[in-house]
């Protein structure tokens, strides 16, 4: 997100760390994702 965490609205912390979990998961795909497309495109 471009804005900092401080300008999004206040949520309850539960909500706030599945959000940010759900996130990292997402990100951490798409890592593994391009990890593996440049192993397959380098051979």
């Amino acid at each position: 997100l471009p804005e900092p965490a401080t300008a999004l609205p206040p949520r309850l912390p539960a909500e706030t760390a599945e959000i940010n979990q759900g996130d990292l998961t997402d990100a951490l795909i798409d890592t593994e994702r391009n990890r593996r497309d440049s192993d397959g495109a380098g051979e």
